[in-house]
């Protein structure tokens, strides 16, 4: 999956997907940036929380569709269980979009073969989650993982001459990514084992903290470690600290740098890099490029 993304804390947080047509978050710009037919494509947004940088976005999102669309409503946004803001949203607007409420737990269709999963995560007093995104796929069942594809052929063949049905595969939930929205360090169970971790770090180090409610980078490291992802994106880090970035060793980790930028993750793939003075690879858009200069 490719990910478009602008994340600077305080100022404006969203992710976007276009193989699945769905967005995290709906911060300042996101309707800009996506233009009329990816906006008109959309099909679901899952809000983390109702801090003003995840949400600001989102009138300007419904509004523009709306005219697009000429009334015709085919967007779900999800928002968290215990937020009376959104209810306000959806009194505001409440034919734009379809409100659903959410509750960690709950399964959520986004897509064809996606589905996401509200986390409980530590902000804004309770009113917040995270989300797992789950992949519907097939696998072949345990007694058959380690037969060849020769093999198998030869057990289907078996079973159509006795006149049963071959059925040597199971469908699974595959753990594509887990996205944290803001929250405080997290336990291994509510992050699961996603192959994409996309994790806050709003303090580069910890001496820089000033509220409590936000991890660091030490515990964005030390969540992908413990969850064995096979990628980790950070992002919310604040601009106050983008000198500070270029001098700190994310290892490994795709940044999504506090500039004002929408930047473009592939993870497992091809990115555009850039180096910074600690040598430290980051990805970004071209357009990032030249405002680094």
């Amino acid at each position: 999956m490719q990910f478009k993304m602008f994340s600077i804390a305080a100022h404006s947080t969203w992710l976007y997907n276009g193989d699945h047509d769905f967005a995290i978050d709906a911060g300042e710009g996101i309707a800009t940036h996506l233009g009329l037919e990816k906006m008109a494509a959309l099909k679901t947004v899952l809000l983390t929380h109702d801090h003003y940088d995840h949400v600001v976005g989102l009138v300007q999102l419904l509004n523009l569709r709306e005219r697009m669309k000429n009334g015709k409503n085919d967007l779900v946004v999800y928002y968290p269980y215990d937020s009376h803001k959104f209810d306000a949203f959806r009194r505001m607007l409440p034919d734009r979009a379809d409100w659903v409420r959410v509750d960690p737990g709950d399964r959520l269709r986004i897509s064809k073969t996606l589905s996401a999963v509200p986390i409980p995560v530590n902000h804004a007093r309770g009113k917040a989650v995270g989300y797992q995104i789950l992949d519907a796929r097939t696998r072949k069942k345990a007694e058959y993982a380690s037969l060849s594809s020769g093999e198998i052929a030869a057990l289907a063949r078996k079973a159509v001459s006795e006149g049963r049905k071959p059925d040597f595969s199971e469908d699974f939930d595959y753990h594509y990514l887990t996205h944290t929205g803001d929250t405080l360090p997290l336990t291994a169970d509510v992050i699961g084992r996603p192959e994409v971790l996309i994790h806050e770090a709003t303090y580069p180090t910890a001496d820089m903290i000033v509220d409590h409610e936000h991890s660091t980078l030490v515990d964005a490291l030390a969540a992908w470690e413990k969850s064995g992802a096979k990628s980790l994106i950070v992002n919310h880090l604040s601009r106050t600290y983008r000198d500070v970035v270029d001098t700190v060793d994310f290892r490994g980790a795709m940044v999504v740098s506090p500039v004002p930028s929408v930047q473009t993750f592939v993870p497992g793939g091809e990115a555009n890099q850039l180096k910074g003075r600690s040598g430290n690879v980051k990805y970004f858009n071209p357009t990032s490029l030249l405002l680094r200069r």
